[in-house]
């Protein structure tokens, strides 16, 4: 039984071999031939359109930027004006409320 399986796999081993060998190669290459430049795969309004969506996208990140520092420098400016005290006035007490509200 061994020897069967044993044929079998040599016999499948030269199959294997066989069809590597009459594998048709590639071509190799001319070292003179020119290899055609890639083509650009979208067209001008494709990438003009690209473009303008990055740009906006850009812009509208440089505001959320820009809206988030403002926003922390008000957070800050309001903290500053807030100190806590053991005997506070009804407006010191609206400054912090209105500090704290904030963050």
């Amino acid at each position: 039984m061994l020897k069967r399986y044993s044929l079998l796999a040599l016999l499948l081993a030269g199959i294997a071999t066989q069809a590597l060998a009459q594998a048709p190669k590639p071509a190799a290459a001319k070292p003179g031939a020119a290899t055609p430049a890639p083509a650009s795969a979208e067209p001008p309004q494709a990438q003009a359109a690209d473009d303008a969506k990055r740009a906006a996208d850009e812009k509208r990140t440089q505001a959320k930027l820009e809206r988030e520092k403002e926003a922390k420098a008000r957070r800050e400016q309001l903290l500053s004006q807030c100190v806590i005290q053991p005997v506070m006035s009804d407006e010191d007490i609206a400054k912090c409320r209105a500090a704290y509200a904030v963050n």
